[in-house]
């Protein structure tokens, strides 16, 4: 029974459902607001095209213009290659190289109005007014907010923290080691191999525009290839130089391969990659399934990928795969030590297991031994000091050969599963005259197995995608990271398959709620209820969501009598972040006559004497939170919270006492 339990992770997802009771529905209908919201569920992929195509300009406007020395990076990537002590000031620098190119964002005018605000509200007001607006946004011209996740989302882009969904983070962390190495290794052919070099400056010459490529390959020339302007001709490039040198590989044989590495590619900038993809909301018919699959096996597959020299993707890949060895200067991520360990060892912890017996005989403190267990990446060479064992029943255990699982029997049956199978999913997509696709069992299945395969080829590479790491094997890391980017692909169309498939006939599409008003049900406090235009009711021991009509004149707050049978409407009360509103209240040049406080209280509490440090005053504390009990008295909302305080004494905070109190 054990075989079969433990195996994967259950997830359940609860759903939830609004019905519409009594005539509900019928006004719904005849109001027109359900049709409203349908037409900006439509309108919203083509805006946010609008808006991405913006967010392209920006990121090619702003970092064409960025000029900055580099050197000092490259010297900080250098210092930590040779001494891992350096790591500090390594992440202290790209750190500083972020802020810098933050600033050049700062100055652009349509960085304020597009990533600043908290909507593009400013945006598609100044669109609609010049006339250029396209008929989709202006469906959104008052209805910026539906865009506020949107917002936040892109936001992260120019980010200068070290998260790789920051445009600002691949330049600097990422993209900048690997033209450092790509630098560097080309410096080496020049020195070793001059009629390599001779080659590879006639084969780039059409894309140099009488540029020198010297020129090019410098430190200092990296600013050309920040934008993904520069990115593009930078990988152009590097695909010639590549092609150059697997010519020169196979005319000199002799020469060992690691003496002629392939430059790494650039990673593409954020957002670039949107031109390629399909629709946002997935596929709505069988032809855009189809296209979306021949174009990832055209495209990425058969069409631009690294080492380009070979027949395909899988075929490059796999080459590179069985070059793995023990002893290669490469690292795992620690995340994936579960899937290495079973494919191995037919368990999930036997590597877990022997780090930790590992850790515990070469680390005298517990503090070492915990820290070296949660480290996120090991090296090869750490994971060979472990001494897995395989665990086969009936066996004497024997080390275990964990770069087998790249170049082992399940890596081969891999590669060979997909080539078969894309053989064969070639007359599925011809649909001409054929069934609707949810009719076809064996061309779904056909189309599963081959998504289900070159999924578990992520699953196979994940393991070595361990991101920028400034050490090891810098060119290999370098082809695996460009790999796994072209395989990454697959996951969204992978999902965006699965809901196709799956989708029933009846299911309808779910959109985004806001009947005409863009805070609906935004708030429940009885003084947000006109603007929100949302109540709970009640009927009995029933609940109920109330929507108001924005077009009608109904009245829930004026005083009405009933005898008979009646609902309740909730009346809901918040005081929100009472430590800010408070004196934001009390102390607003509007309220200050009514509430009246003194103007030593005003002059003590604009020096700060209630903060913790050298100006705090306990007994003007005691003074502030008094004036604070009495104002709140005499408030016309707050009053009704039936506040009842403890005397004012010892340095507890008032806040945290009636924090229960306040809604």
């Amino acid at each position: 029974m054990k075989e079969f339990t433990g195996l994967y992770q259950v997830s359940e997802t609860l759903t939830f459902e609004l019905k519409p009771v009594g005539k509900t529905a019928v006004m719904l209908d005849k109001s027109g607001l359900l049709q409203q919201d349908e037409r900006r569920a439509e309108d919203y992929p083509r805006v946010k095209e609008i808006l991405d195509e913006r967010h392209k300009i920006l990121l090619q406007q702003v970092l064409s213009s960025v000029d900055l020395d580099w050197e000092p990076l490259a010297d900080a990537i250098r210092a930590f290659r040779n001494d891992k002590a350096q790591k500090k000031k390594l992440v202290d620098c790209q750190t500083d190289f972020r802020k810098k190119i933050v600033r050049f964002f700062d100055k652009n005018s349509l960085y304020e109005e597009l990533v600043k605000e908290r909507t593009p509200s400013k945006l598609f007001k100044r669109l609609s007014a010049s006339g250029n607006a396209a008929k989709e946004v202006e469906t959104f011209k008052a209805f910026a907010c539906y865009f506020k996740g949107y917002q936040e989302n892109r936001s992260n882009i120019y980010s200068p923290e070290a998260q790789q969904t920051s445009a600002i983070y691949r330049a600097v962390d990422e993209n900048f080691t690997k033209f450092l190495n790509a630098v560097e290794i080309y410096a080496q052919f020049k020195v070793k191999f001059p009629d390599l070099d001779e080659e590879i400056r006639e084969k780039a010459a059409p894309l140099l525009k009488n540029e020198e490529l010297a020129g090019l390959l410098t430190v200092k020339a990296y600013n050309r290839f920040l934008p993904q302007s520069g990115i593009d001709l930078f990988n152009d490039i590097v695909g010639e130089i590549n092609y150059a040198v697997n010519h020169y590989r196979q005319q000199h044989p002799e020469i060992p391969a690691r003496e002629l590495p392939f430059l790494p590619v650039l990673f593409k900038q954020i957002l670039s990659d949107r031109e390629k993809t399909f629709s946002a909301m997935g596929f709505q018919k069988d032809e855009e399934l189809y296209l979306a699959l021949k174009n990832f096996i055209d495209h990425t597959v058969c069409g631009d990928f690294p080492g380009k020299q070979q027949e395909n993707l899988f075929v490059a890949l796999q080459s590179v795969l069985e070059s793995i060895s023990k002893e290669k200067d490469l690292f795992v991520s620690a995340r994936e030590l579960g899937f290495i360990s079973q494919k191995t060892t037919g368990r999930w912890d036997s590597f877990s297991e022997a780090m930790i017996l590992y850790a515990e005989e070469k680390f005298k403190t517990k503090t070492r031994r915990e820290e070296y267990c949660k480290k996120d990446i090991f090296s090869f060479s750490e994971i060979s000091a472990w001494n897995v064992c395989s665990c086969a029943e009936e066996e004497e255990a024997s080390p275990v050969d964990f770069t087998g699982v790249w170049h082992g029997e399940y890596a081969k049956g891999l590669f060979a599963r997909e080539q078969e199978l894309r053989s064969r999913i070639y007359p599925v997509l011809d649909h001409k005259g054929a069934p609707p696709l949810r009719e076809r069992q064996k061309d779904v299945e056909v189309i599963k197995e081959y998504l289900d395969t070159v999924k578990d080829m992520v699953h196979l590479l994940k393991p070595l995608h361990v991101g920028i790491v400034n050490d090891g094997d810098l060119n290999l890391l370098g082809q695996l990271n460009s790999f796994y980017e072209h395989f990454e692909k697959i996951i969204p169309l992978y999902n965006h398959v699965r809901n196709y498939i799956l989708r029933k006939p009846e299911d309808a599409a779910k959109i985004k709620l806001m009947f005409n008003r863009p805070t609906l049900a935004d708030g429940w406090d009885s003084n947000k209820e006109r603007d929100n235009l949302a109540v709970i009711l009640r009927n009995g021991d029933s609940f109920y969501l109330g929507i108001v009509n924005p077009a009608s004149r109904v009245d829930f707050w004026g005083k009405t009598d009933c005898t008979g049978p009646m609902w309740q409407k909730m009346n809901y009360k918040l005081l929100p972040g009472p430590n800010k509103m408070l004196p934001k209240v009390f102390f607003s040049q509007k309220n200050i006559d009514f509430f009246a406080p003194s103007k030593m209280l005003i002059k003590k509490y604009q020096a700060g004497s209630h903060k913790k440090g050298d100006n705090f005053d306990i007994k003007f504390c005691h003074e502030l939170i008094d004036f604070f009990k009495s104002s709140l008295a005499k408030h016309e909302d707050w009053m009704k919270f039936g506040f009842k305080f403890s005397p004012t004494t010892g340095r507890r905070c008032l806040i945290r006492k009636t924090c229960p109190m306040w809604y």
